[in-house]
């Protein structure tokens, strides 16, 4: 159990197009006792299997949030988080505004 570099609280870690999670998954076991980590990723099975991954590893919601959405340019963004799984896509900003941290120490971005 690493802690994040020089920080006082836990490293925000946002991966978008996280596919099957390997990023995110590596940073949540790299800095499990300080890292919060947000996994983006538009396919059902892909978010699934990432979720049953995250469990079997011991990652809580506290740790890995994943999240079952497509990034758009311009999208409603509800006020409630688990409509956008409903609405199937969110802006990055809707994303970020329903993440409790509400900003990103490191990003990874695959949009392919």
């Amino acid at each position: 159990n690493k802690k994040a570099w020089g920080t006082g609280g836990p490293i925000q870690v946002v991966d978008i197009g996280a596919h099957l999670g390997d990023r995110a998954l590596w940073a949540a076991a790299r800095w499990s006792s300080g890292v919060q980590v947000l996994a983006v990723e538009m396919r059902k099975d892909n978010s699934a299997a990432m979720r049953r991954a995250a469990e079997i590893s011991g990652h809580g919601p506290g740790v890995l949030q994943v999240e079952n959405v497509a990034v758009a340019a311009s999208a409603s963004c509800p006020r409630e988080r688990r409509r956008m799984e409903e609405q199937g896509w969110a802006t990055i900003d809707c994303l970020m505004g329903h993440w409790p941290p509400q900003r990103a120490d490191l990003v990874s971005l695959y949009l392919g």
